[in-house]
């Protein structure tokens, strides 16, 4: 959930490698494992997504 937020916060790989303490490569495969949890294809999807469950 970690991951999700800060994709959803706009955080670059990079930012989210940084703050994970983990590489980039590491951050890409989460990225990868939220998407697919989500059911989403993209940081658009997400973004929506999330907000959404926010407000539940």
């Amino acid at each position: 959930m970690e991951v999700a937020d800060m994709l959803a916060e706009g955080c670059s790989l990079k930012e989210i490698a940084k703050k994970s303490f983990v590489s980039e490569n590491t951050a890409k495969t989460h990225r990868s494992a939220v998407y697919k949890k989500m059911g989403v294809s993209g940081r658009e999807e997400l973004i929506e997504k999330v907000g959404n469950l926010r407000k539940e």
